[in-house]
């Protein structure tokens, strides 16, 4: 019974004395991990201020930002662990034994770093552009190393992962500059054809965000009974798209009741969102 307490003590003052030495190494790390915090954010505003002074390209910047923030934090863990007394040896010869498991456990996630560097090689986007992917529209806001974040015209923030994003097909409505506007208009089928479609035009080049260059193009579609569908096509620059969309249906309808043509409801052609600001 004697021994027994001896044994019971013994190993009580082993822990003690275990607990004594690795509370200042605890004590330690936790004070690394707050000055490493700060260390972090302090080093990711200098970088982001270097790249804007060079005038980098958005696109690779919010990459390359994503990718030095990722590593400042794993050296951060590395420099952890080592306070704590773990033989950063040992560890990396655990993880590179390890390695074919996380591999198998991180696929999804190898994949999308992957995809983010194809997307930074063909670059079928850039930030600031408004794209299409899978039913999901928004302006994109960053490209990081794993997802992409875009921003929906209700302001929605939506990450879709980069190795969907580098192998799907993605709608870019910002990359030609410009885009059409296509608003159809029921007008009675006894008017003068060639009066309402140049009604429609001279109301057209009044809009200041309605382009010159392409010229806007109106032609008949639909000649049913009774009435004959007018489309009117003006082109405008991407972040205008929803302002010209309302505009036109307004100028396009008060120019033919100045003028006695007979209309119906405007009907919208195209159903996809491509500017997200309605």
């Amino acid at each position: 019974m004697i021994l027994l307490f001896l044994d019971i003590a013994s190993i009580l003052k082993q822990l003690s004395n275990a607990v004594e030495g690795f509370i200042p190494k605890l004590i330690g790390a936790v004070v690394i991990w707050i000055l490493g915090t700060f260390a972090i954010k302090w080093a990711y505003r200098i970088f982001k201020k270097i790249l804007a002074a060079k005038d980098f390209d958005p696109t690779l910047e919010t990459f390359f930002l994503s990718f030095i923030k990722f590593g400042l934090r794993l050296i951060l863990l590395l420099a952890i662990i080592g306070i704590l007394g773990i033989e950063t040896t040992s560890m990396a010869a655990m993880l590179a034994g390890v390695g074919v498991a996380l591999g198998s456990a991180f696929n999804g996630s190898l994949g999308n770093f992957a995809g983010g560097i194809m997307l930074i090689i063909y670059q079928p986007i850039r930030v600031g552009e408004f794209i299409e992917f899978n039913g999901v529209s928004g302006e994109v806001s960053a490209i990081g190393i794993l997802n992409t974040c875009i921003i929906t015209g209700e302001k929605k923030t939506i990450f879709l992962p980069n190795g969907m994003l580098s192998t799907g097909i993605i709608i870019n409505w910002s990359r030609q500059g410009i885009i059409r506007v296509d608003v159809a208009f029921s007008i009675e089928s006894g008017i003068d054809i060639d009066k309402a479609k140049m009604t429609a035009f001279n109301a057209l080049t009044s809009h200041p965000f309605i382009l010159k260059d392409p010229v806007p193009e109106i032609f008949i579609q639909n000649i049913q009974a009774g009435s004959i569908q007018l489309i009117v096509r003006p082109y405008t620059q991407q972040p205008h798209y929803w302002k010209v969309y309302n505009d036109v249906h307004s100028l396009v309808i008060n120019a033919f009741r100045e003028q006695n043509v007979s209309h119906g409801i405007p009907k919208q052609i195209l159903i996809t969102n491509p500017s997200g600001k309605a």
